[in-house]
């Protein structure tokens, strides 16, 4: 059973277990770079300057274990891709080799 709790800013929902239930907003970040001009009259220098944007995405609701992405379109992933990245685990190491077989027993006569 859920627990609720009043908090400032209106009622908190707590699972049995005592994690908070609620919405959460899907963030998505670019870091955007250009280069701009900074300098004298008759001196430029080439200055990089960065942006962190970020966009509302969407919302996980921690209730209903729901996602919901009104616009998929909206997410960028690593180096401006709209495509979404699929990892896998690398394939496992080959087995050691076999432990050579030990040489034969020599059957000459020592003099």
């Amino acid at each position: 059973a859920a627990d609720t709790v009043t908090g400032l800013s209106g009622p908190l929902l707590f699972d049995a277990s005592g994690d908070r239930l609620g919405t959460l907003k899907v963030l998505n970040y670019r870091l955007l770079t250009e280069a701009s001009h900074s300098g004298r009259s008759l001196s430029s220098v080439l200055l990089p300057s960065s942006l962190l944007e970020f966009s509302i995405v969407g919302s996980y609701s921690t209730a209903t274990s729901t996602l919901q992405l009104p616009d998929v379109g909206a997410l960028v992933f690593s180096g401006g891709s709209k495509e979404v990245p699929q990892h896998s685990s690398p394939p496992p190491p080959p087995p050691p080799p076999s432990p050579s077989p030990e040489p034969p027993l020599s059957t000459g006569v020592l003099v």
